[in-house]
């Protein structure tokens, strides 16, 4: 056999199994994969992780602040006035303000702080029982996937909820799938018309570090394992 009709031979092997494997993909990566493969996303955004976009690294998304604890609890409100400024209807909590390292008073606020903190902890472990700890108060509108206090990206839902998957077929007909947020707006948190769109909404979520759009490393790992038992089902 000479080095060229090796070389065709390597060629036409390489041919048919990249053939095989296509028919396999198109068999076994069906609707019903896809929808698994989203719902990837929507438990681990559940579970309050974010995706790092680039490193593929997980994260925790940042804790809520006081203020939204309050209205996912009903406690408070916010509305925006005709003339552009925000006010808060009810609730006790208050924006933090951070105090200047170099200030002498505020040194010492930092000590009175730290000691108080000290003297609630010990206050605690001296206790002979364990105080029952009284279920958290929720707005009826919030969703049964989170508290007042989870960061999760799931207040009312519907962003989550909002996520599709679409099927795709490219000029050579090879059917694909792509998951894409539905820009179909629902309600805030108090039953009203949401004043944005899903698709706004994700933009506005990245800027304050809370990115779900995208696979962990161990998610990609694992999608990977599964391509791979699908490609060894359907090849023979």
């Amino acid at each position: 056999m000479s080095i060229r009709n090796a070389d065709t031979i390597s060629i036409d092997l390489r041919k048919i199994l990249d053939e095989r494997t296509a028919e396999a993909l198109e068999k076994g990566i069906d609707q019903k994969y896809a929808d698994s493969v989203k719902d990837k996303i929507v438990k681990r955004t559940q579970l309050g992780i974010g995706v790092d976009p680039e490193t593929g690294a997980s994260y925790k998304f940042p804790k809520l602040s006081e203020n939204y604890k309050e209205a996912r609890r009903g406690e408070a409100r916010w509305y925006t006035l005709s003339d552009g400024r925000i006010i808060k209807v009810g609730g006790k909590a208050k924006t933090a303000k951070a105090l200047k390292p170099d200030s002498e008073k505020n040194k010492r606020k930092q000590k009175s702080r730290i000691k108080k903190a000290v003297q609630r902890v010990k206050r605690i472990f001296s206790k002979k029982k364990k105080a029952k700890k009284k279920p958290e108060k929720r707005l009826s509108t919030l969703a049964s996937t989170t508290t007042p206090s989870k960061s999760n990206l799931t207040a009312t839902g519907q962003l989550l909820r909002a996520l599709s998957t679409v099927r795709l077929r490219n000029q050579s007909g090879k059917v694909g799938f792509k998951i894409v947020v539905g820009d179909r707006r629902g309600k805030d948190l108090f039953g009203y018309p949401a004043r944005i769109g899903n698709k706004a909404l994700v933009k506005i979520l990245e800027g304050m570090d809370r990115v779900f759009m995208g696979f962990t490393k161990s998610q990609k790992n694992e999608i990977s394992r599964e391509i791979r038992q699908i490609i060894r089902k359907y090849i023979k």
